[in-house]
C-alpha cells in the first residue's frame, strides 16, 4: 500500500537510510520521505527495527541528546520555559533510536537537524538487520550546511528536494 502526500503531511513517518556510510534515522514531522524511501521497503526496516526495539535484538550503545537543538525547536514552536522533562520527552524515541547505532534525525523544514547520536562508532550494532536491507543515498544526497550548524549547534543535513 502506498501512502498519498496528505497522509505524510498529517504523519511522522520514520525512515531509515545510510548516508556517507553512516546509519540514519529521520522522523519526517509531517514532511514527505525522500522518493527512494517511500513504500514497502521502508515499512519492512520500520518493522524491524520496531521488533528489535521491543524484542531487545541489540547491544544497547550510549547516545548523545543534543538538548540545545531541542531547545531551540521547542523555543520556534511556542514552547516558553522548556524544563529538562519537556526535553526528555521530545529526546525519548531519537535516543531510542541512537542507541541501537543511528544518528537520529528530526525534519525541520528541508533541513535535519541531529537529536541524538550513537556515542559508539561501527553503524547499527545486533544481528537483527543486515546493512544491505537499508537504502544507501549518494554523498550529494544532502549537503553538510555548516551555517545552519551554528543556529541549532548540532549537525544539519539540508535536503535536496529534487531527489
Amino acid at each position: 500500500m502506498e501512502y498519498n502526500d496528505q497522509y505524510y503531511l498529517t504523519h511522522d513517518i520514520d525512515y531509515f537510510l545510510i548516508f556517507r556510510g553512516e546509519p540514519i534515522h529521520v522522523a519526517s514531522n509531517g514532511s514527505i520521505p525522500p522518493e527512494c524511501i517511500i513504500g514497502e521497503k521502508n515499512r519492512e526496516i520500520q518493522k524491524m527495527v520496531y521488533d528489535a526495539q521491543i524484542n531487545g535484538g541489540f547491544e544497547e550503545r550510549k547516545a548523545d541528546v543534543n538538548r540545545n537543538a531541542i531547545i531551540r525547536i521547542l523555543e520556534n514552536t511556542g514552547h516558553d520555559n522548556v524544563t529538562d522533562n519537556d526535553i526528555d520527552n521530545y529526546a525519548e524515541s531519537f535516543e531510542s533510536f541512537a542507541k541501537m547505532g543511528f544518528h537520529s534525525y528530526d525534519t525541520i523544514g528541508t533541513d535535519l537537524v541531529k537529536i541524538c547520536g550513537s556515542t559508539d562508532t561501527g553503524g547499527v550494532n545486533g544481528n537483527f538487520i543486515m546493512p544491505q536491507s537499508i537504502p544507501s543515498v549518494p554523498d550529494d544526497f544532502f549537503t553538510v550546511d555548516t551555517e545552519k550548524e551554528k543556529y541549532w549547534e548540532s549537525s544539519v543535513l539540508s535536503r535536496h528536494i529534487n531527489k
